[in-house]
C-alpha cells in the first residue's frame, strides 16, 4: 500500500490513505495533539471452531482436494487441517498447478505445496486422473514432497 505524506506543516506523517490524512488534517485544525501509528498493541485471535469436507475419500484415511484457485484461505486451511490431522493423508490435485498465487507473484501452486510438504498433481500433465500411487497410499504428506505430475 502507499504511504501518503501529509502537507500539512504542523506535523509530518506517512499515511496510509488519503482518509486518514483528512482526519489528521481535521485534528490538526482543532489543535488537538495527536500522535500517528506510534503505539503496536498484540492480540490473540480467538479460537474459530471450523469443518472441512474433502472433495473426494479415495480410502481410509486418504483424501483428494480438487482445486482450479487456491485462493490464501485454502492454504491455511490445508496447513491447519493437516497439522491437526496427522493421521490422515491430503492430495491436492489442481487444475493448473503451474498458475501463480496471486497477480505480481513468482510462486505457483506447485511450488507451494513443495514448500510445505504437499503431494500434488497437476489434472491435466498427470493425464486427466487421480495418479494411480494416491489410490495405494504408500505416501504420507507429514512432511515430504512428492508430487504425481
Amino acid at each position: 500500500m502507499r504511504k501518503r505524506k501529509n502537507n500539512n506543516k504542523k506535523q509530518q506523517y506517512d499515511f496510509k490513505s488519503k482518509f486518514e490524512e483528512t482526519v489528521s488534517s481535521h485534528l490538526q485544525e482543532q489543535e488537538r495533539e495527536i500522535q500517528y501509528e506510534v503505539d503496536t498493541i498484540p492480540f490473540l485471535q480467538p479460537e474459530v471452531k471450523r469443518k472441512y469436507k474433502p472433495d473426494f475419500k479415495i480410502a481410509d484415511n486418504v483424501y483428494v482436494e480438487c482445486k482450479g484457485i487456491f485462493s490464501v484461505e485454502d492454504r491455511k486451511k490445508m496447513l491447519w487441517v493437516r497439522e491437526q490431522h496427522p493421521d490422515k493423508t491430503f492430495y491436492i490435485l489442481f487444475y493448473n498447478a503451474y498458475q501463480k498465487l496471486r497477480k505480481g507473484s513468482t510462486t505457483t501452486y506447485a511450488e507451494w505445496c513443495d514448500k510445505h510438504g504437499f503431494i500434488w498433481a497437476d489434472w491435466f500433465k498427470s493425464g486427466r486422473s487421480i495418479p494411480k500411487e494416491w489410490f495405494s497410499n504408500n505416501n504420507n504428506n507429514k512432511g515430504e514432497s512428492n508430487n504425481a505430475s
